[in-house]
């Protein structure tokens, strides 16, 4: 090796090393998946030059111990059944397939299992990849990949609805509490970054339906007010006419947004607030989301982008999850309450309409 050659191969070294102190990973210069995948098993490189070599490194690779668990086994490690995990399978297994001839990458199956452990556990990544027998590199990047691919589909499972859907999601909450003309319930929540005593962090904002399918969520800074972020959704455009979102009184009162009465001085008031929050389920999907992706609560960085993609990918896979009837029994969470007294005109009289009209049965 010449003076030329050992001066890049130093400073490439330095770059990665630099980049691995930064996301905190202490990941090896060689972080190839294939590199790290002939190390683990013993493979001379050199080997692999042959045509030979290379197809018996690709069967060695593709076939790297898949667990073969039982249903339970499923739930403890992946908190999905093994019909959810098939049918992520058969979704993202093209993505992450080399489209050309190349070195060989990690199974498909075993990409997404591993990807999966990571976000459904508050375990590092070196733990997460050591229960694949993985070194923490690889597991590093096959969660990157599964998370990207998984935000590439978030338009498909994230979705606002049309004018049909959104008729028919306010007909499963009218049979919920007889509360008219409900499009979605928001609701927010502060997700902290590495721990709980932690002052930096993330707001989490999510709308979900009458079955707890997400239909929107968002991130921004954990000083970000809540209002700010929702406001760009509440117009005609997006909320049909007569219909409306609903929250809690950390909300402010707009047209298109209803939430409780402050005080309950008259009849009328008290029969709108026990039918309001007999239809909130947002603590609920809260509740479900953060149990089964506990990653959320420890997992983001303090890249918004990559946060972003995390959370999208988590709500992708909780979607899929109701989707396919594989339901995570949690607790509701309490939401924060920071109420607020302001209030738009159009939206007091709308809210006393909808108070005159159920008080009259």
């Amino acid at each position: 090796m010449n003076s030329k050659e050992r001066y890049k191969e130093e400073i490439a070294k330095a770059l990665i090393l630099c980049t691995n102190a930064y996301l905190e990973m202490d990941m090896d210069s060689s972080d190839d998946d294939m590199d790290v995948l002939l190390n683990e098993y013993d493979i001379d490189s050199n080997d692999t030059n042959d045509s030979h070599s290379k197809d018996r490194d690709r069967t060695m690779v593709t076939a790297l111990s898949i667990p073969k668990w039982s249903g339970d086994e499923y739930s403890m490690f992946l908190k999905m059944s093994a019909e959810t995990l098939e049918f992520v399978y058969q979704l993202l297994a093209p993505g992450l397939r080399r489209q050309c001839y190349g070195m060989p990458m990690v199974d498909a199956r075993l990409q997404i299992m591993v990807a999966v452990h990571k976000l459904t556990s508050s375990n590092t990544y070196r733990d997460a990849s050591a229960t694949f027998n993985m070194k923490k590199s690889t597991g590093y990047n096959c969660t990157n990949r599964v998370i990207n691919l998984l935000h590439t589909l978030a338009p498909g499972f994230l979705q606002w609805p049309s004018i049909a859907q959104a008729n028919t999601i306010a007909k499963d909450f009218e049979s919920i509490a007889g509360f008219p003309g409900i499009v979605g319930n928001v609701g927010y929540c502060r997700l902290n970054f590495l721990d709980k005593e932690a002052k930096e962090g993330v707001l989490l904002q999510v709308i979900c339906d009458s079955k707890n399918r997400i239909i929107h969520c968002n991130i921004a800074p954990a000083g970000t007010n809540h209002q700010s972020v929702l406001a760009q959704y509440l117009n005609d455009q997006n909320i049909p006419k007569n219909t409306h979102l609903i929250a809690n009184n950390s909300y402010s009162l707009q047209e298109n947004l209803m939430v409780p009465y402050h005080e309950e001085n008259i009849e009328t008031q008290r029969i709108f607030n026990e039918e309001i929050r007999s239809s909130f389920v947002i603590h609920y999907c809260l509740g479900s989301l953060l149990g089964r992706f506990e990653s959320l609560n420890r997992g983001l960085t303090l890249n918004e982008k990559s946060n972003q993609r995390h959370v999208n990918a988590c709500c992708v896979l909780h979607n899929i999850c109701i989707l396919k009837g594989d339901i995570w029994s949690a607790n509701g969470i309490a939401l924060e309450m920071k109420e607020t007294s302001v209030a738009c005109p159009k939206g007091v009289r709308k809210r006393d309409d909808i108070a005159s009209k159920l008080s009259m049965g």
